[in-house]
């Protein structure tokens, strides 16, 4: 989770020649879709937690 924060934090502040690629790769992405990286920490639910522990033996 810490490496996560501060890979996003460095992406998020980032400048010069960094931004651009940073900019050029999120170019038309809504802003709802900027923290997808971070889905496995806040699409959390206990209804997907429960509805992953009915399916022993399913990998996701």
């Amino acid at each position: 989770m810490v490496l996560s924060a501060r890979e996003m934090g460095r992406i998020y502040h980032a400048k010069g020649v960094e931004r651009l690629v940073r900019n050029s790769m999120w170019k038309g992405r809504p802003q709802e879709r900027f923290y997808d990286a971070l889905e496995w920490l806040y699409g959390w639910t206990a209804a997907t937690c429960l509805d992953e522990a009915q399916r022993p033996g399913e990998m996701t």
